[in-house]
C-alpha cells in the first residue's frame, strides 16, 4: 500500500471511532423535540424582564411627580413673544448674502402657479 492511502485509511477509522461516539452519546431526535424546558431556561427572562419593568415604572412616577414649569403670563408677554429673535439669527446676519434675511415675494394672483395659454404673456415684473 501506499502512504497515502495509509493516511487515508487511518483517518476514516479515526473518524469512525469519532461517528460511535457521538452516537452513543446523542440522545434521539424524539427525546430533544418532546423533552420540556428547564426551569432555569423557563426564568431565564424573569431578573431582565422584572428589572425592565422596574425601571419602566419608575420612570413613569419620575415623570408624573414632576411639576411642569410655570410660565408667568403677565402684561408684557405677548410683546416678549413677539420680540423674541431666534438663536441663529445671527448667522444669517453675517453672511453677505442679503436674500437670507428677506421673505419671498408673493404674487396677488391665486392662479400664479398656472401654466399659461398659448395666447397668453408673461409679466416677468
Amino acid at each position: 500500500m501506499s502512504h497515502d492511502t495509509d493516511q487515508d485509511l487511518e483517518l476514516r477509522g479515526r473518524f469512525t471511532a469519532v461517528r460511535v461516539q457521538d452516537e452513543a452519546t446523542t440522545p434521539s431526535f424524539e427525546r430533544v423535540v418532546h423533552r420540556s424546558p428547564s426551569g432555569a431556561q423557563r426564568r431565564g427572562w424573569l431578573v431582565p424582564g422584572l428589572a425592565l419593568a422596574g425601571a419602566a415604572a419608575a420612570t413613569v412616577l419620575w415623570l408624573s411627580a414632576r411639576k411642569p414649569a410655570v410660565v408667568p403670563w403677565g402684561e408684557g408677554s405677548a410683546v416678549d413673544v413677539a420680540a423674541w429673535r431666534s438663536p441663529t439669527d445671527a448667522l444669517l446676519k453675517g453672511t453677505r448674502l442679503g436674500w437670507l434675511g428677506t421673505l419671498p415675494r408673493m404674487s396677488p394672483d391665486p392662479n400664479w402657479m398656472a401654466a399659461p395659454s398659448a395666447g397668453d404673456t408673461v409679466n416677468r415684473n
